[in-house]
């Protein structure tokens, strides 16, 4: 096997491990927004977010400080997520004005 091979399967190894980590990110933030809209931010803990997530809890605090840190990012995931189809109501909304 030559050093090219061996480098490309490191990088390709990388990639890997990196799509991995953030859908377990994502896993994370997903859960932090079932939590609140059930329960409200008072509901959102390390073990509620991992146990929704169905992560190990140190999960939770190898990808985020703390739960704010969760909290903003998952409104932040959300707000991103929801965007465009809120574009796309207000340009609705204006055509019929």
């Amino acid at each position: 096997m030559n050093d090219t091979s061996v480098a490309q399967k490191r990088k390709t190894a990388s990639r890997g491990r990196r799509a991995k980590g953030e859908q377990t990110r994502l896993k994370i933030l997903e859960a932090v927004l079932a939590i609140v809209a059930r329960e409200g931010t008072r509901g959102v803990t390390h073990r509620a977010v991992a146990a929704q997530a169905g992560v190990q809890l140190s999960l939770t605090t190898y990808y985020f400080d703390d739960i704010d840190a969760m909290l903003r990012e998952a409104f932040r995931h959300f707000s991103q997520r929801t965007r465009p189809d809120a574009e796309l109501l207000w340009s609705q909304i204006f055509s019929y004005l």
